[in-house]
């Protein structure tokens, strides 16, 4: 198997996983919560290795408190999206805007370039992603896009800063350790001390799917990192906005949400840039 099509089965199982985690997120009593609890949750589970791989760089430590920074507000903006609108329309809309953010950043501060026939794939990804938000479950929720526009744009900053780090790191599992590590620490102490007055009770009742949700969480950014140090970092975070697909199935199939003819081609669309993006050199 070739290091492309390794890089794109994992994304591709990332992408199934992360629309799980949104699922758990948008369902929850308490979305920021959920969040905060999946981070903790990675935090402890990154420990053991934190032990065994070497120390990052003073280089590479630079990398990983900025894009600890910008991590940090990627569960605000979130959960505020899922607030303000449906699963199967604000997601698209974050996930949709995020692969041509990343390719413009990765081309300024990666000197990352695509051929043309790859910049082409990654259009199409993003075009049936952007047909699922674009409807009026999605325009009659202003706020709500306010909210995933803004989470689109953190998305492409810390993905082209996580490409960066990978590659300088000395082995992407030291990168992939420490920033579980401190995303963890930083987020769920932070959403701890907001939430302080319901952290209690809300373990107590949904201990179960925080933990679910952790283990998702931890699988899918761990799967997406891997592949993003083996690929061009804007061709899999194109490959990973396939999740809305499955966010979308889901949003159908579990929570109610219509799943019509718009989709359906939305998903077509996808599909084609997915495989045109495998073709492509």
């Amino acid at each position: 198997m070739s290091v492309n099509a390794l890089a794109t089965l994992l994304i591709l199982l990332s992408a199934v996983l992360h629309a799980a985690v949104n699922a758990l997120v948008k369902t929850s009593d308490d979305g920021l919560l959920t969040r905060g609890c999946m981070n903790a949750m990675a935090f402890i589970v990154s420990l053991p290795f934190i032990a065994v791989v070497p120390a990052p760089s003073a280089e590479v430590w630079l990398i990983l408190l900025a894009s600890m920074l910008v991590h940090w507000f990627y569960p605000f903006f979130l959960v505020g999206a899922y607030r303000a609108g449906d699963l199967s329309a604000m997601m698209p809309l974050a996930r949709g805007i995020s692969p041509l953010g990343v390719a413009v950043l990765a081309l300024i501060f990666a000197g990352e370039q695509l051929s043309v026939m790859r910049l082409a794939s990654i259009g199409l990804v993003c075009l049936g992603v952007a047909m699922l938000a674009f409807e009026r479950t999605a325009l009659a929720a202003p706020r709500g896009v306010a909210y995933a526009v803004a989470t689109g744009l953190i998305i492409a900053c810390y993905t082209v800063l996580d490409g960066i780090g990978l590659r300088k790191a000395a082995t992407p599992t030291i990168y992939i350790a420490w920033l579980f590590m401190l995303d963890g620490l930083f987020v769920g102490a932070t959403v701890g001390w907001l939430r302080r007055d319901r952290l209690t009770p809300f373990l107590r009742r949904y201990w179960r799917q925080s933990l679910w949700g952790g283990v998702l969480g931890i699988s899918s950014y761990g799967l997406a990192l891997y592949a993003l140090s083996m690929s061009a970092m804007a061709a899999i975070a194109a490959l990973r906005e396939t999740s809305v697909i499955f966010a979308a199935a889901i949003g159908a199939l579990v929570l109610g949400e219509p799943f019509g003819r718009r989709r359906i081609i939305a998903a077509c669309i996808v599909a084609a840039g997915v495989i045109l993006l495998q073709m492509a050199r």
